[in-house]
């Protein structure tokens, strides 16, 4: 199986390419977990709520299928980031699960050619720019293969589609 994340601060259509992707390949696509719990809270979210997130982000692609290929919108690398900005420090459960994902390949989509989309879960327009900086160094810290992805919509996703095809082609797959 090739599993692919895709990562970066708010607002860089991580959603849109993860989805796009999927139907591209026809693969699974294992959603942001966060939005859906944040849209439901009652109340303005709290630290100890990323670590809620991150379990239930855990159990959920624990029913991850074993097909080819299987894309992930968001991983434990944005909980990680999203606690050290907002809070200056990191649930030790997120960096528990950070140390155990394995991800074929990751994706990191830059803000450059995508404009801000207000949004009520979205805290940081000014600082898109700032947070890809902070995404791009801890992903040059592990040990992973990662594109940085900037454009429009049509040239991210070309660009992903020519790498997940090499991928699949690597491991014996298949292309679409």
């Amino acid at each position: 199986m090739i599993r692919i994340a895709v990562t970066g601060p708010e607002s860089t259509g991580k959603t849109t390419l993860s989805s796009a992707l999927a139907d591209h390949f026809q693969a699974p696509w294992h959603r942001e977990y966060a939005r859906e719990y944040l849209n439901r809270l009652q109340r303005n979210y709290t630290y100890e709520d990323l670590s809620v997130i991150a379990q239930k982000q855990m159990e959920l692609r624990k029913t991850e299928s074993h097909d080819q290929l299987v894309i992930h919108d968001t991983e434990n690398l944005v909980l990680r980031i999203w606690a050290a900005f907002n809070y200056k420090k990191c649930p030790p459960i997120i960096e528990q699960f950070l140390s155990k994902q394995v991800y074929d390949h990751y994706f990191l989509c830059s803000p450059e050619g995508i404009d801000w989309e207000a949004d009520p879960l979205r805290e940081h327009p000014e600082q898109r720019e700032d947070l890809f900086d902070i995404y791009e160094r801890h992903l040059e810290s592990f040990p992973i293969q990662y594109t940085v992805l900037k454009g429009t919509l049509d040239d991210r996703l070309n660009t992903a589609i020519a790498i997940i095809d090499d991928l699949l082609l690597s491991k014996g797959g298949f292309c679409v």
